[in-house]
């Protein structure tokens, strides 16, 4: 008998990868080189991706392709631990938590948009320490 496949958490889990990495279907079809209304059917349910869009994805993601077509429930289980940990608890964290996370994530984006590097041995963690005092008041408020 041939196992059958479902593919619902697929398409779940493609709208909660996007979602969660803070892009557009757009900008995902465009980074992994499928065409945007391909990616627009996968997500609405009007079709089914092949495989090697599947491994596309997943690669894009580093997600396992067992986990994006829904065959296990480990998500992040190719990730370190401590990525894992904090996947973990960001998708708990409050709306207000997960906006100081975005808010210090965008800095790093915009660093690296521009070039720079921002993590040598010289100054790791000071862009942290120098940006508490305007996280503290982010959350006061």
């Amino acid at each position: 008998m041939a196992a059958e496949l479902n593919f619902e958490a697929f398409h779940v889990n493609l709208r909660n990868l996007v979602a969660a990495r803070g892009i557009t279907y757009k900008q995902l079809a465009n980074e992994i080189g499928i065409l945007p209304s391909t990616l627009s059917r996968y997500v609405g349910e009007k079709r089914y991706p092949d495989l090697t869009n599947i491994v596309k994805i997943a690669d894009y993601f580093n997600v396992s392709i067992d986990w994006l077509i829904g065959f296990n429930g480990e998500s992040f289980d190719v990730l370190p631990q401590e990525v894992q940990d904090v996947t973990e608890m960001y998708m708990i964290a409050s709306p207000a938590d997960r906006d100081i996370v975005q808010a210090v994530l965008n800095k790093y984006r915009a660093s690296m948009e521009q070039g720079k590097e921002t993590r040598t041995p010289r100054n790791r963690g000071r862009e942290f320490r120098d940006a508490s005092p305007k996280i503290i008041e982010m959350k006061a408020k």
